[in-house]
C-alpha cells in the first residue's frame, strides 16, 4: 500500500493502479479493512485521472462495501459487549477497537467520488443517488462537511460541462458552499467556493477524488 500511495503521489498513475490493486487484494486476504479501503480510495482517485471513470467507481464501490463492512462489525462487537454479563466482563480482555472506527467521513468522500465519476460518464441518475447519500452522511457530520460535499458537488458539475449544460448545477451547488462555509467560517472553504464561481479551477486538482 505504501508502495503504490509513493507512486501515486509522484505522479506515476499506470504503476500505482497495480500496486494498489495488489494492496487491496492483500487487505481483503488479511481482513484488514483499512488497507483495502485505502488502497481502492488511490486506486479510484488515480483510475479517475487516468479518464477511466468506469473502473474509478468500481474501486470507490468496494471501497464503500469495505467501509459499510467495518461499521457493520464495529456495531456487532458492541452489541456482544452489552449482552456480556457484568460479572464476567472484568475476567475478559477488552475487546479490540474496530479497524475503522467511525466511517461516515470516509463513506461520505466515497458517495462524493462515485457522484464525480458517474456525471463524467453521463449517468446523472445514479450520480444523483450517491450525492444525496454524501449529503444525508454530511448532515450528521456537520455543515462544515455539507459544505465540502456541495464544493466537490460544483466541481464535479464543472468537469461534466463541456458545453455549458451543467453551468447552472455548478453555480447552484458553488453558492451553497460558500453559504455554508461562511456559517462556519471555514476560511479555505469560502475561498473555494468564490473560486468555483469564478470559474478559476484547477482541473487536476479537482480529477484528484478525496
Amino acid at each position: 500500500l505504501l508502495a503504490g500511495c509513493l507512486v501515486f503521489d509522484v505522479g506515476d498513475l499506470n504503476a500505482a493502479v497495480p500496486l494498489l490493486s495488489s494492496a487491496a487484494t492483500a487487505g481483503e486476504k488479511l481482513g484488514n479493512h483499512n488497507m483495502r479501503a485505502g488502497a481502492r480510495n488511490r486506486a479510484g482517485a488515480a483510475l479517475l485521472r487516468m479518464r477511466q471513470p468506469k473502473q474509478a467507481v468500481e474501486a470507490w464501490m468496494d471501497e464503500l462495501k469495505v467501509l459499510e463492512q467495518a461499521g457493520a462489525e464495529e456495531a456487532m462487537a458492541a452489541m456482544k459487549v452489552k449482552e456480556e454479563p457484568k460479572e464476567e466482563e472484568i475476567e475478559k480482555k477488552k475487546p479490540e477497537m474496530p479497524p475503522l472506527g467511525d466511517t461516515r467521513g470516509r463513506r461520505c468522500k466515497a458517495h462524493g467520488n462515485v457522484f464525480m465519476a458517474h456525471l463524467l460518464m453521463g449517468t446523472r441518475p445514479a450520480a444523483e443517488v450517491h450525492l444525496q447519500h454524501a449529503l444525508s452522511i454530511a448532515k450528521e457530520l456537520g455543515k462544515e462537511e455539507e459544505a465540502r460535499v456541495w464544493l466537490q458537488c460544483g466541481n464535479s458539475h464543472t468537469l461534466a460541462s463541456v458545453d455549458g449544460s451543467n453551468d447552472g448545477d455548478a453555480t447552484e451547488a458553488y453558492k451553497k458552499c460558500l453559504d455554508l462555509a461562511k456559517e462556519v467560517k471555514s476560511v479555505e472553504l469560502i475561498a473555494a467556493a468564490e473560486k468555483g464561481l469564478k470559474k478559476d479551477l484547477d482541473v487536476a486538482s479537482m480529477l484528484r477524488g478525496q
